[in-house]
């Protein structure tokens, strides 16, 4: 992780199962540990991002995570590529604002 030799930058991992080749933590601990956690930046990949409906994952646990995250976090970049842009996934992570 390049982060990890950066002084200035504290990367914290929440723990929980390990999603597959997604490389996501998900699932109880996760949660648990996103709960009591508070953010200046946090970077969130998302399935999709729709105007109206706002941003999406397709798997359930995932978004719980990243829901919570999110409403922790100060500022909130979203990492996404060209193709993510008007799809609307399975599971709300951020609403519309």
């Amino acid at each position: 992780m390049e982060l990890s030799s950066r002084k200035d930058i504290d990367v914290v991992v929440t723990g929980g199962h390990l999603r597959g080749n997604w490389f996501t933590l998900i699932g109880p601990l996760a949660t648990a540990s996103a709960a009591l956690l508070f953010a200046d930046i946090m970077f969130l990949g998302v399935d999709g991002i729709e105007l109206n409906q706002g941003l999406t994952c397709t798997h359930a646990q995932e978004a719980e995570v990243l829901r919570m995250l999110a409403r922790h976090s100060k500022h909130l970049v979203v990492v996404a590529d060209s193709s993510k842009i008007g799809n609307v996934s399975k599971w709300l992570v951020v609403p519309h604002r």
